[in-house]
Parts: structure tokens; C-alpha cells; sequence
């Protein structure tokens, strides 16, 4: 698969950063984080495992929060691809079988929400 990346930074007033969070928290909840930057689109779909590092530091009168997140996606295979504005419908850990190569399972439980 081919390497996106989407990269954001702004100063902002502190409950616009706190929504944005709280909807990056609903999307991690849900399964699927939607990130978008002018037309590029971006599903993140995080494993069972998640790292997590934290770094904080005061300095004078500055302080900083950095929060880095890091899985490895499960088994994903797309099975449709739905409009530019949704995620492709995908299923885990799919493995097709003789004859249905092409096919996607019968037991289309989705992976993706919102």
C-alpha cells in the first residue's frame, strides 16, 4: 500500500481543540478515524494493541503536550469502495475461498463506522 499522510497544525481557541480531540476519541471508540485535508481523505483503523507515548515540559512560559499513537491494522481487506466520503466497507481477517476469489464473504460484518 502506498504511504499517505495527512499533517495539520494551527493555533487555535482551546474548545475547538478540545472538540477535535473528542471527535478523534469517538472515531478511535467506533473503530475508524476520518481525517481530511482539502480533497485527500484518510481512514486510520487502529488493532487490538495500541502504543502510546506521552511527553510533557514546561519551559519559562511555554508548555507542551505531544501525544503520538501507534498500532499495526489487523488483517483488512476492502470489500466495496463506497463514495469519496465514506470509508471503503472492509471485513478482518477475510480469507477467500477456493471459488471466491473475487467475492466478497457472505458475512459482510463491516470494520469501518463512524
Amino acid at each position: 500500500m502506498k504511504k499517505q499522510s495527512i499533517e495539520f497544525s494551527e493555533q487555535q481557541p482551546l474548545d475547538t481543540c478540545i472538540r477535535q480531540l473528542e471527535a478523534l476519541l469517538e472515531g478511535l471508540k467506533a473503530g475508524t478515524v476520518s481525517l481530511s485535508q482539502n480533497q485527500h481523505k484518510l481512514w486510520l483503523r487502529p488493532g487490538a494493541a495500541v502504543e502510546l507515548e506521552l511527553r510533557a515540559e514546561q519551559s519559562g512560559e511555554s508548555e507542551r503536550l505531544e501525544v503520538r499513537l501507534a498500532w499495526r491494522r489487523r488483517s483488512l481487506h476492502v470489500v466495496t469502495r463506497a463514495g469519496d466520503d465514506e470509508p471503503p466497507k472492509t471485513v478482518r481477517n477475510w480469507q477467500p475461498t477456493q471459488g471466491l476469489r473475487d467475492a466478497a464473504p457472505h458475512d459482510e460484518r463491516e470494520a469501518t463506522a463512524r
